[in-house]
């Protein structure tokens, strides 16, 4: 018998039925497959289904909670060496109970590295055969983090702002915020990193310079070049979106807060709701004020969301090096 996994999953309440009579008892012969990782920047949650053998009924007679989960690694990929030195983590799911055939759970994986390959199998505790069984291995790259553009969602303003952040996958205030956050840019840099510091920062050593890019004569490196608005190269939304999607300027932040309701949903998420005549029926949703400065920590600034936009709002206040949401405008 391979070697036990023994995890404590987090488990939210669940109904368990009362079998008829002439339903079997007692566990039943499962098997595993390993799901999809839906990436979203910097996470992967990652899926796993049980199956019962031949269509029978799974209850928790088949299924051990604390001994199911995934195998994640980025040094090993085949099943021997995930089984020996695979990271494993415990699993979440949505609901569950007895009568059904199939039972899908997952979990967030949340310390990935970047421009990186893993590897990944789920298991379970077969209670029928007293053994843990595995899925497939599959495998993902961080490289592979979607940029979607999300809806154009017209408020009835001069531009329409995407329904999502840069990077985020999905817009739904129940699942975790890791769906919806997007990825985090330095300004003027069009990919994420690990650490956003004046170390990484791609124009610049510190907030006072020098500049070699969006400087004047106080902080350039060697051209001054007077420019504070971004160029089409440089602007995040337009690299990864393509066509007319862009980073909003002042003027369209100020735009949207005017003329938009702007009301607490969560802990995570604000609604902006439009107040122009014809349109007090569109909204979109801005995760909270967060942003990055080193590769550990989140740091919450307020309650609305703060994000990048074309034309910085003080140069003097400004730092260019941390990490902000972006969210995309268009035409």
């Amino acid at each position: 018998m391979k070697r036990a996994i023994i995890l404590f999953a987090t488990l939210p309440l669940f109904c368990l039925c009362q079998k008829p009579d002439n339903r079997q008892a007692g566990p039943v012969e499962v098997s595993v497959s390993t799901g999809e990782a839906l990436l979203s920047w910097p996470v992967a949650k990652i899926f796993g289904t049980i199956s019962a053998k031949d269509g029978e009924e799974l209850s928790w007679d088949s299924i051990d909670p604390y001994s199911t989960g995934i195998l994640i690694s980025d040094q090993e990929n085949t099943l021997d060496g995930l089984i020996a030195n695979g990271v494993p983590y415990g699993f979440q799911y949505d609901e569950f109970h007895d009568f059904q055939s199939t039972f899908e759970f997952y979990n967030y994986i949340t310390d990935l590295k970047y421009w990186t390959t893993y590897s990944y199998v789920a298991f379970a505790y077969d209670r029928s055969k007293d053994e843990i069984i595995y899925g497939e291995v599959r495998s993902f790259s961080t490289a592979d983090f979607l940029f979607i553009p999300g809806e154009a969602v017209d408020l009835g303003l001069s531009v329409k702002w995407s329904s999502l952040n840069l990077g985020a996958v999905q817009l739904n205030t129940d699942l975790s915020p890791w769906d919806n956050y997007g990825a985090f840019f330095a300004w003027g840099e069009t990919e994420p990193k690990k650490d956003y510091n004046w170390e990484t920062y791609k124009f610049g050593t510190s907030k006072d310079g020098p500049f070699s890019k969006y400087n004047n004569e106080y902080n350039a490196l060697d051209v001054v070049d007077n420019k504070t608005i971004l160029d089409p190269e440089d602007d995040a939304a337009r690299v990864k979106l393509g066509g007319k999607w862009r980073m909003p300027t002042w003027e369209e932040f100020c735009e949207l807060t005017y003329n938009c309701t702007i009301e607490n949903v969560n802990l995570h998420y604000c609604k902006a709701t439009s107040n122009r005549p014809g349109f007090t029926d569109k909204y979109i949703y801005l995760p909270k004020g967060y942003y990055r400065s080193t590769s550990e920590s989140f740091i919450q600034i307020g309650e609305s969301g703060l994000m990048w936009r074309w034309i910085p709002y003080s140069w003097d206040i400004f730092n260019r090096a941390a990490g902000f949401f972006i969210r995309p405008v268009t035409d």
